[in-house]
């Protein structure tokens, strides 16, 4: 039980949110829990044909002239689990655990990205004491697999002064700009061929690594499973003679992939010497990501007979790609990611195999490039490519107003300087900014580390403190004209 944390408003919201499954693209009970709380506590909501949710709450009395403010957050979380983990992100609650001064799952990815954000805004609107102007809270759906909700939210919900974006995960920091993204899939049809006789099937398998958000997490050197396992297969090649049968690893386009297995045959008088091979390799690996990811495990294990694998040529040809793909950073500037991309996932089903990557930018010129040069990169070999969930980035406002507010409220509650900057990972502001050019927005929250990955947690105290800002901020609105 969290419930009884402080600010206990907050947590018994957070813990109710953790309740309910609501990975990207099941948000439906979730959404049903919003609307039962809007009439629960007699506030006015809407829903828009994408399905984010818009609540409603009135001034408090004599501030009803103040600037409306809109409180926003997405509903989806980020499915990712340990491999041990037996969860159903569909149908399963998250258990949510106290460690200290953190909060965190058993497992799994803990969905404070972004159910801290969402238990925040339904706090404020339950919470009769905070004194606030006009106000109202958006919900959106599937920020995680593309923006989407954002990007279709009807133009009503944007109707106002100021946006309180309250999905960031850094405490003592606010954003006022953000990369805008892209994703890619790449799918290559093949014919498989007979497997050969007097082979045997092993199976090798890369975990234990760290994974994390693309955005946020792309330029901590950690490792990418995927390119990992393609790395030693290619090196293995050139004194093996491998048959792949299938490669698996990644599932989320936004998570650098934590976990890769391919399907192999080899000649049955290579396979000690291939073992000694795997290891060395992982002892190199290891070595290499001491620091960054020091977990890193690649087992090779006996497997079930195989009775067909990709022809030779292409086997090669693949593992090349997939070697050669650009992934991490590409570009910097003033010390910070300007451009990167992620190598987010790979899978075989039968004659086809999909490749998944994700490219962020600040400049979308920049990303529409380096998309291009990816795309023509796969095409070349004769994959087809589809191109999703483009958004646009949110130039930073140095004047903006909301943000001198922030900074003041923060100072004077913490006698310390807010710290203010553009982030990486892919905000809905963007979008928003798309729809209602004159809002004013930032983006602040507490400190979460390791999103979209299974050690994901949220520091108590800092919730403490994110919840103060929030209520001194929105305080310090209604105090000024709208």
């Amino acid at each position: 039980m969290i419930s009884h944390l402080e600010p206990e408003i907050l947590w018994r919201q957070f813990e109710n949110i953790c309740a309910i499954p609501h990975p990207s693209g099941h948000e439906a009970e979730l959404r049903r829990y919003l609307k039962l709380f809007a009439e629960q506590h007699g506030l006015a909501y809407y829903s828009d044909t994408v399905g984010n949710v818009f609540i409603e709450k009135a001034a408090s009395p004599g501030l009803e002239n103040s600037p409306k403010v809109i409180l926003q957050g997405h509903m989806d979380m980020v499915p990712q689990k340990n491999s041990a983990t037996v969860f159903d992100f569909e149908s399963d609650p998250v258990q949510p655990v106290i460690d200290g001064d953190w909060v965190k799952a058993q497992g799994t990815t803990l969905g404070a990205d972004n159910g801290i954000g969402m238990a925040a805004a339904l706090a404020i609107l339950e919470d009769s004491r905070t004194m606030h102007g006009p106000l109202a809270a958006l919900f959106t759906v599937e920020e995680e697999t593309g923006l989407t909700g954002a990007s279709g939210v009807h133009p009503r919900f944007l109707d106002a002064d100021i946006l309180l974006n309250l999905d960031s995960e850094e405490d003592g920091f606010a954003y006022i700009g953000c990369a805008g993204g892209c994703r890619t899939d790449f799918i290559l049809n093949f014919d498989h061929v007979a497997a050969p006789v007097e082979y045997v099937a092993v199976s090798i398998t890369v975990s234990g690594l760290r994974g994390g958000h693309s955005g946020m997490d792309i330029d901590l050197g950690r490792a990418n499973a995927n390119k990992l396992l393609a790395r030693l297969l290619c090196e293995a090649g050139e004194r093996f003679d491998l048959r792949l049968a299938s490669i698996n690893g990644g599932g989320l386009d936004n998570a650098i992939p934590r976990e890769a297995v391919a399907e192999l045959l080899l000649p049955a008088d290579q396979e000690m010497e291939f073992g000694y091979f795997v290891e060395l390799f992982h002892k190199n690996a290891r070595e290499e990501y001491a620091a960054a990811d020091p977990d890193i495990n690649i087992c090779l294990h006996k497997s079930a007979p195989r009775s067909h694998v990709l022809e030779k040529e292409i086997q090669d040809s693949l593992l090349r790609l997939i070697k050669e793909c650009p992934n991490g950073v590409v570009a910097r500037a003033d010390g910070m990611v300007q451009t990167s991309t992620n190598f987010a996932s790979i899978s075989t089903t039968g004659d086809m195999l999909k490749i998944t990557t994700s490219q962020r930018s600040s400049i979308d010129a920049e990303r529409d490039a380096l998309t291009d040069a990816i795309a023509a990169l796969f095409e070349a070999a004769g994959a087809d490519t589809i191109r999703r969930n483009s958004y646009p980035g949110w130039a930073p406002d140095e004047d903006s107003k909301v943000l001198g507010l922030l900074s003041k409220a923060y100072s004077e509650l913490f006698d310390a300087e807010l710290n203010v900057r553009t982030i990486h990972a892919g905000l809905e502001c963007g979008c928003f900014k798309g729809i209602n050019p004159a809002i004013d927005m930032a983006s602040f929250g507490p400190e979460i580390v390791h999103p979209h990955s299974p050690d994901e947690k949220v520091q108590i105290s800092s919730v403490s403190r994110f919840w103060r800002l929030l209520n001194r901020l929105l305080e310090k609105i209604s105090a000024t004209q709208a």
